[in-house]
């Protein structure tokens, strides 16, 4: 017996333990935790990095490169990420403030309205709701422009995402990712910038500086706890947009081919009973020629297989899908309702109209909120006219900045008779109120009311409205006037 065996005997035999069924049991339940070969060959590609330390510099500049490429290659993502930048932007946001005073309210809204138009506030959020999509994010940089023709210079300048960047070399700085300097809470403190953008090669874009936090707005959207830089929105489409181009050219060059070999000569008789042909002979004819052919031979026509019944089908769903990161429904994608009723049309658009109110909703915490800070901060310093200040006094106290509220404009509805409708009904059994009505068009109800206050005291000064008997209201005049019609008619 050698000296194991002796000492297993010693302190007795020891079996391996034995796996827990309970634990098999749970393995067995999930099939994507099976560790098949073929299972294997399809998640090798998964990993279990940080949010950070799978988005590399080099992994966002691919990715940002291939969807700015497909983004203006493929007709189908260009319309989609135009269609919903436009969509969630409109012709830009509207101010609304209530501090008490109206007289106040409408002076700040002015002044800001005034100011956001001089420097082209909608287009520039129009072009970081794109950059989101294509590039995965976009920095608003809040800077003097005493070239405004406003008192308040303050302006927004963009820097695309290739921009911000490490000077000093990934991971060398701790502290530092991907050119954010973080404090000791995990906020953002410090951005570095090239001075140029890289791409453009000169010396200058090798050269960086820092912004302080408080002046940089970095939109973007993390999807993982503690992920510091955005990727595209389309990236999930890219592979489709490459493989929807590929199909509809390989499907053209099948047509094409068929198209020029007009006719295949071919021959079912032995070799002694035809006439000798040489290999790919051409033969060219015109239209409405005659053709002998060589004695045993015949000539049939070249179909085109292409395209096939299922390449529209082909076409629409992976179009569709392109279009599913972005929330946006099959006649968005493919600016076409063929095939659609209201019904299934307006349950698309359902799910795409709460994308756009969830985009509304951050661009207003996020930049906008900023924005109005940064815009009201500046305004309280500002002198006007005749030595007089910018805002009135009620404004320029500490902690009097109001809090913002952002109408967007309303998207029109497919019937707009039955929306009416369904809007009288929330509004009689109180179900919802004119402020919130108005608001998803994007209006102001004290504003509203006003001007129709407006117009019904014009009409009764121009003696538009008509005098009604002393008890009967215009509700009862109408009814009254649609019964003389009817009864008209039916004496006809």
């Amino acid at each position: 017996m050698g000296i194991v065996s002796r000492i297993r005997s010693f302190f007795g035999r020891t079996e391996e333990p034995k796996q827990s069924s309970r634990t098999v049991g749970l393995l067995a339940r999930f099939d994507a935790a099976s560790d098949s070969p073929e299972m294997r060959r399809h998640w090798q590609n998964a990993d279990g990095l940080s949010a950070n330390a799978s988005l590399l510099p080099h992994i966002q500049r691919l990715l940002r490169n291939r969807a700015r490429y497909e983004c203006a290659n493929s007709p189908y993502l260009k319309g989609i990420v135009d269609t919903v930048s436009k969509d969630v932007v409109g012709t830009g946001p509207r101010l609304q403030v209530r501090t008490g005073n109206e007289t106040i309210d409408n002076q700040l809204e002015n002044l800001f309205h005034t100011w956001a138009d001089e420097i082209r506030l909608a287009d520039k959020l129009r072009i970081a709701r794109k950059a989101k999509a294509e590039s995965g994010e976009i920095f608003l940089v809040l800077v003097f422009n005493g070239r405004l023709n406003h008192p308040v210079k303050l302006d927004i300048q963009l820097l695309e995402s290739d921009q911000c960047g490490d000077p000093i070399g990934v991971g060398l700085d701790p502290a530092r990712v991907d050119g954010i300097d973080y404090d000791e809470f995990g906020n953002p403190a410090k951005y570095w910038f090239f001075r140029r953008h890289p791409g453009e090669g000169s010396a200058e874009s090798m050269l960086s500086y820092s912004i302080d936090a408080k002046y940089v707005l970095h939109y973007f959207t993390a999807d993982r706890p503690g992920q510091g830089r955005g990727i595209p929105d389309v990236a999930p489409s890219l592979n489709l947009c490459a493989v929807l181009r590929r199909f509809t050219l390989a499907t053209l060059l099948s047509a094409e081919t068929a198209a020029n070999i007009s006719l295949a000569i071919q021959s079912d008789a032995p070799p002694e009973g035809a006439d000798e042909v040489d290999p790919n002979t051409e033969i060219p004819f015109e239209r409405g020629m005659a053709m002998t052919l060589p004695a045993g031979w015949k000539a049939e026509q070249i179909e085109s297989k292409h395209p096939n019944t299922t390449f529209v089908e082909f076409v629409r769903t992976v179009a569709r899908e392109i279009g599913r990161p972005l929330s946006s429904p099959p006649n968005i994608t493919l600016c076409d309702s063929a095939g659609l009723n209201y019904s299934s049309g307006r349950l698309d658009h359902q799910t795409y109209g709460r994308a756009i109110a969830w985009d509304q909703y951050d661009i207003g915490v996020r930049i906008l909120g900023p924005i109005f800070r940064a815009f009201m901060e500046w305004a309280v310093l500002v002198e006007g006219e005749g030595g007089k200040s910018l805002l009135p006094q009620e404004l320029r106290m500490v902690g009097a900045i109001p809090a913002p509220t952002w109408m967007w404009r309303g998207r029109e509805h497919v019937d707009p008779e039955k929306e009416a409708k369904a809007q009288d009904i929330r509004l009689k059994n109180g179900m919802t109120n004119k402020r919130d009505e108005c608001a998803k068009e994007g209006r102001d109800w004290a504003e509203n009311d006003r001007q129709r206050k407006v117009e019904k005291d014009q009409e009764k000064d121009l003696g538009l409205t008509p005098e009604l008997p002393a008890g009967q209201s215009s509700g009862a005049a109408a009814t009254t006037a649609k019964d003389d019609d009817e009864e008209d008619d039916s004496g006809d």
